[in-house]
């Protein structure tokens, strides 16, 4: 099970990858050495920041920014007549406290559709809006879950709004793992004997899409990390 409080999605997915490459990982089930499971998860950011854009963690995952990745992932998930029957009745509630609910389009069993659905607790001036999953793969596809909500909280135009994500399974997947090396720098990883850095013979896409971003940084960059190129607040690329 992990537990995490963060000020912002940029540093919760940092975070989550200092929990993977610390000295204890919390991994309920290890399936070979390829993907690492956590179950019962909750993430909360406190204050998900107006100006998020996560244009840096979409690009460390190997995303193209014109892809059809986010179109695709609004698709599969989102039923829009659900969504702006959503919102009306959200922007008509002046209750001192509410709670409104929809539903994902969540497949049973395959990959992909693996958000359930989304709830929207308002106290007066507090707005908290929980996302319930079934699964997250960390680090690439949870970016994507987060563009995605990104996108939902831009439209839904309540702020300051606290965010929790809680998926009832996340996995560590062996190939997105190498995004983090150029951010968390080697130098303060502990790999676990794992051949996270090593070439594989799948998915060999992901792999060189992940590769290309890490070739922009230098050696010594690589050995100590590039966190601080990252805008906490904004998501996206410091010169």
């Amino acid at each position: 099970m992990i537990e995490l409080s963060v000020t912002n999605p940029t540093i919760l997915w940092k975070k989550l990858g200092n929990l993977f490459f610390g000295c204890c990982p919390p991994i309920d089930i290890q399936l070979g050495d390829r993907r690492f499971i956590s179950i019962g998860n909750t993430f909360e950011v406190q204050n998900w920041p107006k100006t998020w854009r996560g244009r840096a963690l979409m690009d460390l995952v190997g995303y193209s920014p014109n892809g059809y990745k986010m179109e695709l992932l609004r698709k599969t998930y989102v039923n829009e007549d659900k969504w702006k029957e959503f919102r009306k009745v959200v922007r008509s509630t002046n209750k001192g406290f509410s709670a409104q609910g929809m539903n994902f389009n969540m497949s049973i069993e395959k990959k992909g559709g693996c958000l359930s659905s989304l709830h929207l607790i308002r106290n007066r001036e507090k707005n908290i809006l929980v996302i319930h999953g079934k699964i997250a793969e960390i680090p690439r596809k949870f970016v994507a879950d987060l563009l995605l909500v990104r996108d939902l909280l831009q439209e839904l135009n309540l702020w300051p709004i606290e965010v929790r994500f809680m998926y009832s399974t996340i996995y560590y997947s062996i190939v997105g793992l190498r995004a983090y090396i150029p951010v968390l720098g080697k130098d303060h990883m502990d790999f676990h004997n794992l051949p996270i850095d090593t070439p594989r013979n799948y998915q060999a896409g992901i792999i060189e899409a992940i590769n290309k971003v890490g070739e922009r940084f230098t050696p010594k960059e690589r050995r100590e990390g590039i966190w601080t190129r990252i805008n906490q607040v904004t998501g996206e690329w410091e010169d």
